[in-house]
């Protein structure tokens, strides 16, 4: 019988716990380490329309990126949103982890497949900000490699700076937007890619001759299920949500 701690393990060995950011929250949430686990739902965020999904699916057990638990909550009741979700989980046996910063710096996580997607190549993970991956580029035009991106990702993606060959690229999924990491991610002439950044820093990049390319926070992680999928099928069913971006119209 799996358990939650044989997909907790599994999850160990391809994106450790251990490599998270210091400020985040992964690993077991909700439930306990010993419960069987028959069926996994994996969803980019926990939302209640994903937990009637694993009630739905037969789920025992809930994956997400994006932790739900993050500053501590005072009371676990149905009469508030956060309270209600977790005691939903409680209620119908569904444990709960989050693995999130350790997925998005593995090898084959979220920032790794985003620079193969765009035709990286010779992938190293920028020092000190793992999450960050560099790769060299075909020579390609910026406006090009938008126009991949918009295709790919995001038909909103937009681009920061002028039209220009770049033969590098720093990819980081979800928010990569330190003003530190802006910069040290755009240096050596690369174009930066991520799915969220802050405007002064859009402003930044312009002002300095620098290239960033930005395309939805949910559509740079949306493929989280599919990276999940592949790595517990072998022990375990796997659900992929349903869950949609959360904003309806752009």
């Amino acid at each position: 019988m799996i358990t939650v701690q044989d997909v907790y393990n599994a999850i160990d060995a391809r994106a450790p716990f251990a490599s998270q950011e210091p400020y985040d929250h992964c690993g077991l949430q909700v439930g306990s380490m010993n419960s069987p686990v028959h069926k996994v739902l994996a969803a980019l965020d926990l939302s209640r329309e994903v937990v009637a999904e694993a009630v739905e699916l037969g789920c025992d057990l809930i994956l997400t990126h994006h932790p739900f638990i993050w500053s501590p909550l005072q009371t676990v009741t149905d009469d508030e949103y956060a309270g209600g979700l977790i005691a939903s989980l409680i209620r119908h046996g569904i444990a709960y982890i989050a693995t999130h910063t350790n997925v998005d710096k593995a090898e084959g996580g979220h920032s790794e497949t985003i620079a193969k997607w765009i035709g990286g190549r010779n992938l190293t993970h920028m020092e000190g900000e793992e999450c960050v991956v560099l790769c060299d580029l075909e020579p390609v035009k910026t406006s090009e490699l938008l126009a991949k991106v918009k295709a790919t990702f995001d038909p909103y993606a937009y681009l920061v700076g002028e039209d220009k060959v770049v033969t590098q690229a720093a990819v980081c999924s979800g928010a990569g937007c330190s003003d530190k990491l802006v910069g040290c991610a755009m240096s050596e002439g690369r174009v930066y890619l991520s799915g969220e950044f802050k405007h002064h820093q859009l402003r930044y990049a312009a002002d300095i001759g620098g290239n960033l390319i930005g395309f939805g926070h949910y559509q740079s992680e949306a493929f989280y299920s599919q990276i999940i999928s592949d790595w517990l099928s072998p022990i375990v069913q796997v659900c992929r949500s349903q869950q949609k971006d959360p904003i309806t119209q752009r």
